[in-house]
């Protein structure tokens, strides 16, 4: 299960890092769009662009087969933080003792597929 949400979280970050590449090398010019997530992005991180997020607790709380479909549905409690002291200030104290989550997991080939279900 931490595999499968991690690796979303590289996915995140991956996309972070490249974005991150293209705002510096201004790559926004005549890119209305690249420019607003530019300006996105440096704001969310306080005027630092290059920033990621990290798992900091993850346990699995229980799971059943899903229900039609293929896979588990998971309950599983996360915390994650940032980098970046100002995502960090604002993550920090809403997961630092852990939040709910709950998803649907697939294994596939050698790894496993998450889903994100239910309400936020």
């Amino acid at each position: 299960m931490y595999d499968a949400i991690k690796a979303m979280f590289d996915r995140v970050n991956d996309g972070n890092r490249q974005r991150y590449a293209a705002c510096e090398n201004r790559e926004y010019r005549n890119n209305p769009l690249l420019a607003v997530q530019c300006l996105a992005q440096y704001g969310a991180g306080g005027g630092k662009g290059d920033w990621t997020y990290h798992i900091t607790r993850f346990a699995k709380i229980a799971c059943e087969k899903a229900r039609g479909e293929a896979g588990y549905v998971c309950d599983y409690e996360i915390g994650f933080n940032s980098d970046n002291a100002y995502m960090g200030s604002v993550l920090g104290p809403m997961t630092a003792g852990g939040t709910h989550g709950q998803g649907r997991f697939i294994q596939y080939g050698t790894g496993w597929i998450f889903e994100k279900v239910g309400t936020d």
